[in-house]
């Protein structure tokens, strides 16, 4: 059985999807760098992911427009043979790389949060070819599907199918509040992992 670890990235990200990259350096697994929206984003950034990707050995991949996580789901499906992968938003930091193997060793598919909290997990191919991926073409929609998805996913594997690593990985329980990389953000961590959160319900999502 062939795994891998997704990484979705964007360039408005980009100093997170370094510190991202920077904690999965050495973690002895295959990693695929998905950028979304590669037609609007910076020469400079698509050709530094790119360069770091092959300096690492990793696979890199583009979506001209940006289909956001579920868009980078289609191209991990179509651009390798993994039958699982690990799922993870350039905003994540792993913390211990020991969970990864953890997580891609178990048998069930995994979700590092409550119902696939910002689509972080390990999923596996076999359930989602057998489902309709919606177009996503905004951030609200992306919320959206965030939750509509993984309930459908998790319907087809059954309450059994999927573990779930740490079911107080969500909003109502954040770490801290931290300015980082020129924004303002909600921290949730533990001893794994950590993601950095700029929208947590405080404003509207625009788009």
């Amino acid at each position: 059985m062939t795994k891998g670890i997704v990484v979705g990235a964007y360039w408005r990200n980009r100093d997170f999807l370094i510190q991202l990259l920077n904690s999965l350096t050495g973690c002895g697994w295959p990693v695929m760098v998905v950028v979304s929206g590669s037609r609007t984003s910076p020469v400079e950034y698509l050709e530094e992911v790119q360069h770091i990707c092959r300096t690492m050995g990793w696979h890199y991949e583009v979506q001209l427009d940006d289909g956001y996580e579920l868009g980078a789901f289609r191209v991990a499906l179509e651009r390798t043979d993994w039958d699982e992968f690990l799922f993870l938003q350039d905003t994540f930091e792993v913390l211990d790389q020991t969970f990864i193997g953890i997580v891609m060793n178990a048998p069930a598919s995994v979700a590092l949060g409550p119902t696939f909290f910002h689509y972080a997990g390990k999923w596996k191919r076999e359930v989602l070819e057998g489902m309709a991926f919606p177009l996503v073409r905004s951030k609200r929609e992306s919320a959206h599907w965030e939750h509509a998805f993984s309930r459908q996913y998790w319907e087809r594997v059954g309450p059994d199918g999927v573990w779930v690593v740490d079911p107080d990985f969500d909003d109502s329980k954040p770490a801290r509040f931290e300015d980082r990389f020129g924004r303002h953000n909600m921290v949730l961590e533990n001893q794994w992992y950590r993601k950095y959160k700029a929208d947590w319900g405080q404003r509207p999502l625009i788009g």
